[in-house]
């Protein structure tokens, strides 16, 4: 996947030494391939590339390369100009998916600051109106950026955010950043519509509502617009926070009852489109052209909590006859698809070709060569992994694994501060992958694996990686109560005066932080049933206060539940007991350690053990197996070695025979 990711087909060498400005070239010379005009797409792409000779001739597509002597700036801008283009961003996404997050902060950035100038500009030539008439009398050109071109670039941009965001789940942040510095998608098309209707306006097709820019005033301009809207609002909107309705919440009260009062610096909560007035998308409802009525209709179930019953009745009210409604669907649907497509497509990972009949061997030899081809594939990717963890990640982010994470800003005090690393043996590496890939989808996490198999472990390194030691952990069993994860009243400083004391899981809610529950197929039902709109909606509600608070910035749950020997029941009983929340979690199995890997972690922390170890791991196999829990020599890939008996003991077939006085 690695391989693919980057454009390297199944025969990668073993051996690469993979820099940003390697990456990014194979990148967008492989975005060139599939797009022959994204070169020419804009001025930033034609600095960077230049035309193969001879490519297109015979009426074939043109053929484009990198520069050589293009800069790792100009490349990434390059990178960026096609990640915030509707045409090319999904294509770019899936080219450039190792870098995609810093290509896509660095013209993010870019953006901002260029909206900066423009209305720094624009107000100074206001109150120089007069030396800006000379200048066009004389015939030069004008430097500052039409307002309303900056606003189509900006639409534009965000209706490629819309599709990265289904592609790239993990650009979230980053997307977040800029979305909450700039205006809503739809607020130019709806103030154009505003001032149309006072007008009087007959035209109906907005026909002036960008003044010189006809893309911003086309048909096809305002259906990205609605679709934008659509893909956004679902990716990082709620009811609640789009539609600008506030639910009492205790973070952000200061009273004399106690409740949860964030810092000045503390995160607010995460719903980035709760400063955007949905509201004003109902606007849209009368765009003169019916397919975006019909888009705009779906957005408005996010936008201001209308139930799904009343938005498939706008829909057919929008859609003329059955007809009319199948091409818009028919629309919608293939643009989605090309996204699923593309995410489709990071999973593929050809493998060699099989042998033909004549150069089969025997079994035997069969099975060491697929046993060394494995080996192979494995050393590939691991060198391959390795490579993208020396790439930079994007600004804010930190790689895990050779996966881009967001990194906490500003947390609280480390916890981990005079602990050791972790030992990276193959399965902790892959562990640690998982875990990063896995935080790319912006859901909860459950991890499952059997005793010491890691769980705890993958988490504190991720944790202390990523800037969050401050993460809170809870254990939970039978008899735990809710009201010591969301709160109670105590007796207060005054006789029989009682004050709101949060709880643990309310307090880290507020503030985002990580919360790691130990255990929480253990949990009563009681517990279970108060996690599930944390689960479900990111938002805690508190039933004895009337309540409800939405997690702050930076916010992740875990979930930890043992399965198998190590756990009373085996892992069915285990997979029933966390059946309630089975569909709200991003499941994580992590792999114990296999073979070897005990005695590299035990030469890691202890090395003055060294030469003890391969006894000692001898010794806790055997032990294991007698005591049915299996252990390393049991385990899949368990090494010849580590299944080796200590003097006294014969180990045939798997069954430990001997004294033991």
């Amino acid at each position: 996947v690695a391989a693919e990711a980057c454009g390297w087909s199944g025969d990668t060498p073993r051996s690469i030494n993979m820099d940003l400005k390697e990456v990014l070239r194979r990148g967008l010379e492989r975005i060139a391939e599939r797009c022959p005009g994204a070169p020419e797409s804009s001025p930033s792409a034609a600095q960077s590339f230049a035309e193969v000779p001879g490519g297109g001739a015979g009426g074939g597509a043109r053929r484009w390369r990198v520069r050589k002597g293009a800069s790792e700036d100009a490349m990434l801008a390059a990178a960026g100009s096609f990640l915030l283009d509707p045409r090319f961003a999904v294509p770019a996404g899936g080219c450039l998916r190792p870098v995609a997050l810093h290509a896509l902060s660095h013209a993010l950035d870019a953006r901002l600051a260029s909206r900066r100038t423009a209305a720094s500009s624009s107000g100074r030539d206001e109150d120089d109106g007069k030396s800006r008439k000379k200048q066009r009398k004389g015939g030069e050109a004008d430097a500052v950026v039409h307002p309303r071109s900056a606003d189509v670039m900006h639409e534009r941009a965000c209706a490629a955010l819309g599709m990265l965001l289904e592609l790239l789940p993990h650009a979230k942040p980053v997307a977040m950043r800029y979305l909450r510095a700039t205006p809503a998608p739809f607020s130019r098309l709806c103030e154009a519509l505003r001032t149309e209707e006072s007008s009087g306006g007959g035209d109906g097709g907005g026909g002036g509502m960008a003044g010189d820019d006809v893309e911003g005033a086309s048909r096809e301009h305002a259906l990205l617009v609605a679709r934008s809207c659509v893909r956004l609002l679902r990716a990082l909107g709620t009811a609640a926070e789009g539609s600008g309705a506030r639910v009492p919440s205790a973070p952000e009260r200061d009273e004399d009852d106690s409740r949860v009062v964030r810092p000045a610096d503390a995160p607010a909560s995460s719903g980035v489109l709760a400063h955007w007035d949905c509201s004003r998308a109902l606007r849209l409802l009368r765009h003169p052209d019916p397919e975006v009525r019909w888009t705009i209709s779906a957005a408005l179930e996010r936008a201001v909590g209308l139930p799904a019953e009343t938005i498939a009745a706008l829909r057919s009210a929008h859609a003329a006859d059955p007809a009319t409604s199948h091409a818009f669907h028919e629309g919608w649907e293939e643009e989605s698809a090309s996204i699923a497509i593309e995410k489709a497509g990071a999973y593929l990972n050809p493998g060699p070709p099989l042998p033909s009949p004549s150069t089969m061997r025997s079994e035997r030899d069969v099975d060491e060569e697929e046993e060394e081809d494995d080996d192979d594939e494995e050393e590939e990717e691991d060198a391959l992994l390795d490579d993208l963890q020396r790439l930079p990640a994007a600004p804010g982010h930190v790689r895990v694994g050779g996966v881009e994470v967001r990194r906490r800003t500003a947390g609280g005090p480390a916890k981990n501060n005079g602990a050791a690393t972790m030992i990276r043996t193959g399965s902790a590496a892959r562990n640690l992958r998982a875990v990063a890939l896995a935080l790319c989808r912006n859901k909860p996490l459950l991890l499952e694996g059997p005793a010491g198999a890691g769980k705890s472990a993958v988490l504190e390194e991720v944790a202390s990686l990523t800037g969050n030691d401050d993460f809170v952990v809870l254990h939970l069993d039978a008899q735990t109560d809710s009201k010591s994860l969301l709160g109670s009243y105590v007796v207060g400083a005054a006789p029989g005066e009682f004050k709101w004391q949060p709880g643990a899981l309310t307090q880290a809610v507020a503030f985002g932080r990580w919360v790691v529950i130990e255990d929480v197929d253990l949990a009563p039902f009681e517990v279970l049933a108060a996690l599930v709109p944390l689960l479900e909606e990111r938002r805690l509600y508190v039933p004895g206060r009337g309540e409800s608070v939405p997690a702050a910035e930076g916010f992740q749950l875990f979930g930890t539940v043992t399965v198998g020997g190590g756990r009373s029941g085996g892992a069915a009983a285990a997979g029933a007991r966390a059946d309630p929340l089975a569909g709200l979690w991003a499941r994580v199995a992590v792999e114990p350690p296999t073979g070897n890997e005990p005695m590299e972690v035990l030469c890691g922390v202890h090395p003055r053990l060294e030469p003890l170890a391969p006894a000692m791991l001898e010794t806790l196999n055997v032990a294991q197996r007698m005591c049915g829990q299996g252990g390393a020599a049991a385990a899949p890939g368990g090494t010849k070695r580590s299944r080796s008996t200590l003097p006294g003991f014969e180990d045939s077939d798997g069954d430990v025979d001997g004294d033991v006085d």
